[in-house]
């Protein structure tokens, strides 16, 4: 039994064979899309050597992938640079203080 990529290699590069295996991708990214939606993620932050919370790295449980600093006061647990009145001050995390850089 061949695979579907043997087959494409033989050959086929038509424009329909191409369109038909896009819409696959899409349908697959919008499964995957809802399966992370639903999952009740498993974050921990990834700790650095010395010690300094860096952020999140990948639910274990559906593999989303996040980015940002970790931040225990906020109810994301990431930090959150948009301040009360609006305004975004990427010096000062709304919840914990700290700056954007990480001194």
């Amino acid at each position: 039994m061949s695979s579907m990529y043997e087959e494409n290699t033989q050959g086929d590069c038509s424009l329909n064979k191409v369109t038909e295996l896009e819409q696959k991708i899409r349908l697959i990214r919008v499964e995957i899309d809802l399966i992370q939606q639903k999952c009740p993620h498993v974050l921990e932050p990834h700790v650095l050597k010395d010690g300094e919370k860096l952020g999140h790295k990948r639910c274990p449980k559906c593999e989303k992938y996040y980015n940002g600093w970790w931040c225990e006061k906020s109810p994301t647990t990431f930090c959150d640079y948009e301040q009360d009145d609006g305004k975004y001050d990427e010096d000062c995390c709304r919840y914990c203080g700290a700056p954007s850089e990480r001194k």
